[in-house]
């Protein structure tokens, strides 16, 4: 993004008025037209962006209308790609986020934009918030008579018992503000999970996501591709490129979730506990995620 060349330009089109710059690297700049201190029922702005980040508002609607180039924006993980000269609407509490190649856009909001409004999903490395939204899916399943594995039981999603199978650091959290919504473990190395069914004697490079889930309050929100999108960064990071997964072979919607999500189903087998579907899935450009 040329951010020097494109801030001139909205100086140029819109003297005097407010512009912000979001990312370090700047993805995202906006100009605020009218903003909401003026008239808090709405509030117009032009951005221009390479990248959104996933966020959501508790109140307010946003129409976005593409003025140039084209916009890939996900409501609630469902891709949907928005050409010049149209428009899209995303409804309070939709979990979004977008990406284009310098894409002008302007954004009508309703009521208007505010930071207490704006709740922002950042993912982070933090042990015991990761644990207690896998503990909560845990209650879940049993509540709902899912009748969860030894790995989802609530009485082993503690400390004791994952630290068996995974080092701390590797436990990651998905917040929106304050509050944990979405958890994972990512492993560089197999721990939780033998693949040598898959790979025989040759191992592979590869970074394992264990114990992905989502509090139910923020279920069909787009958070696994988040989490998912996250960890290709993350492996990215270390010089892999293969993400790999591990599911109940019988739970087919689960399966569903995973295939949709971009992974390939290369096996499954019959352990002494469950029938286990093997999936993965090798990371493309950088472009193909956020």
């Amino acid at each position: 993004m040329n951010v020097l060349k494109i801030v001139n330009g909205l100086k140029k089109d819109y003297p005097g008025k407010n512009i912000i710059r979001n990312g370090k690297p700047v993805t995202e700049i906006i100009c605020e037209i009218d903003p909401t201190g003026r008239h808090p029922d709405f509030s117009r702005a032009i951005a221009v962006v390479d990248k959104i980040a996933p966020h959501y508002h508790l109140k307010t609607a946003d129409i976005y209308k593409i003025l140039k180039g084209t916009l890939i924006l996900y409501k609630n993980g469902k891709k949907n790609t928005v050409k010049k000269g149209k428009a899209i609407t995303i409804k309070p509490g939709t979990i979004h986020w977008a990406k284009g190649k310098q894409t002008r856009l302007e954004v009508i909001s309703s009521p208007g934009w505010t930071v207490e409004d704006h709740i922002l999903i950042k993912i982070i490395q933090n042990t015991d918030k990761a644990i207690a939204v896998i503990y909560k899916a845990g209650q879940w399943l049993e509540n709902a008579d899912k009748h969860p594995s030894k790995w989802w039981q609530p009485k082993n999603l503690n400390k004791v018992f994952l630290l068996k199978y995974a080092k701390s650091n590797e436990f990651y959290v998905a917040t929106a503000g304050n509050n944990p919504v979405a958890a994972a473990v990512f492993q560089v190395n197999q721990h939780a999970q033998d693949w040598g069914y898959i790979d025989k004697k040759k191992s592979q490079s590869a970074l394992y996501i264990h114990w992905l889930c989502v509090d139910r309050r923020f279920a069909g929100m787009g958070l696994p591709k988040i989490m998912v999108d996250f960890a290709k960064q993350y492996a990215r990071s270390k010089g892999i490129d293969l993400l790999r997964v591990d599911t109940n072979g019988q739970k087919l919607r689960l399966r569903k979730i995973y295939e949709n999500l971009g992974f390939r189903l290369i096996g499954v087998r019959q352990e002494d506990y469950r029938e286990t579907a093997f999936y993965q899935q090798e990371i493309g450009p950088a472009t193909d995620f956020l």
